[in-house]
């Protein structure tokens, strides 16, 4: 609106063309995402419209929310469930936002975790502690135990590496605090 309005006060023609689909999204206005305006030389304005990616499902209690990598929410898991089964659920905090507002306290690391752990480790459950060390639950049950939200990169390479080269039968927990040498702990009395 503001490139808008600085074009009509310099008594510019402006035309501005978007695509239907790119602004609705189910019938839901994009309202989420980002809007990129540009004046060329030529005196068009292109507008180029960049929807918000959900990177998590954060939960409290049995209430919901998609949040994106910045924490704002976005919209309730059921409104697309397809993409909500593929994300890194992070359990607790203090209240849910509501859609457009963001997350309350430093929520970055544990998004910043969120978002690496979604393509490779979908459905795990992320839990930060008050000292701000993370927990992870996989699916399988076992616990995965990744400390302070530093050098993540690593750490995730580390816990993926792993799951995908170990045995993981009677898996109780992988720590990947040490990612260049993670451990992974069975379950007693397993065989």
């Amino acid at each position: 609106q503001q490139c808008l309005d600085r074009c009509r006060a310099q008594r510019h023609t402006v035309r501005v063309f978007v695509l239907e689909d790119a602004v609705r999204n189910h019938g839901q206005e994009v309202a989420r995402g980002q809007v990129h305006l540009h004046r060329g030389l030529d005196g068009q304005v292109q507008v180029r419209v960049v929807e918000r990616t959900p990177v998590a499902v954060v939960t409290v209690g049995a209430a919901a929310v998609l949040v994106d990598a910045e924490g704002r929410a976005l919209a309730a898991p059921g409104d697309d469930p397809g993409v909500a089964a593929t994300l890194a659920q992070i359990r607790g905090g203090a209240a849910l936002p509501a859609p457009g507002e963001y997350l309350a306290g430093d929520a970055q690391g544990l998004l910043d975790l969120a978002g690496r752990l979604a393509e490779g480790v979908p459905g795990i459950v992320l839990e930060q502690a008050t000292d701000g060390s993370v927990t992870g639950t996989l699916p399988s049950g076992a616990s995965v135990r990744f400390g302070l939200p530093l050098a993540l990169a690593a750490k995730v390479r580390a816990l993926r590496t792993v799951l995908d080269q170990v045995d993981l039968t009677c898996a109780a927990m992988i720590d990947v605090r040490a990612p260049g040498s993670p451990v992974l702990t069975r379950e007693d009395r397993c065989s």
